[in-house]
């Protein structure tokens, strides 16, 4: 059994994620951390069951000290809690869907930089998750929140992908993901944004409003 320390990732005001780290060096998230978090399982005795039956019989867990006590909890590898993480969101669980969304393109930017021998530390990286978050909060309010009304609040029915690119083709932006975006380049987005949210106040429809940005 492995000794471990806790730690706590804030990704978004709202939304917090405890993280273990054991002797060996590894990183882990218990599964009643991830269950409490994706809700997988109703009933926590049972969640190392259901994520068997999620991630395949073959799934083996860790043991690992919970500390402060002399009591042990099974854990995932950040592996196996992404892999959870994938399949559940491709299930439609909401919770698992916003967490993806949040970590999107943090882990690529960090082995890009290896990649290329750029040096980062951790400040570089918490500027960079922040300058993230904000642009997705004021992204998600504008423009997701108009296309959900036009479609009467059925997220599925809207074209994400084909809607985001037509404002980043209207803002005069570059055909990239957004994780990959300059300051500069996200400040053409939300200007956009802000644009097309006044001319949808304004009582122009959906293409209208993108035509006048």
């Amino acid at each position: 059994m492995k000794g471990s320390k806790i730690a706590n990732i804030k990704l978004t005001e709202e939304l917090t994620i405890q993280t273990t780290i054991a002797d060996d060096g590894e990183h882990y998230i218990s599964s009643v951390v991830a269950n409490e978090l994706l809700a997988f399982d109703a009933r926590q005795d049972h969640a190392t069951r259901s994520l068997k039956a999620i991630l395949g019989k073959e799934l083996t867990l860790a043991k690992i000290s919970v500390p402060g006590t002399r009591f042990s909890a099974t854990h995932l590898t950040l592996k196996q809690f992404d892999l959870l993480l994938s399949e559940l969101a491709f299930s439609g669980n909401k919770k698992a869907q916003e967490i993806t969304r949040a970590l999107a393109g943090t882990m690529l930017w960090v082995l890009s930089c290896d990649a290329h021998g750029v040096e980062h530390n951790l400040e570089q990286r918490k500027i960079r998750y922040e300058e993230r978050m904000q642009h997705k909060k004021q992204f998600h309010p504008l423009f997701t929140s108009w296309l959900k009304i036009d479609a009467n609040g059925d997220s599925s029915a809207v074209n994400w992908g084909r809607e985001v690119n037509l404002l980043k083709h209207y803002a005069k932006a570059p055909m990239k993901p957004l994780d990959g975006y300059t300051k500069e380049e996200l400040h053409l987005i939300n200007k956009a944004e802000i644009v097309y949210d006044a001319m949808r106040r304004a009582g122009l429809n959906h293409e209208q409003s993108l035509r006048n940005i």
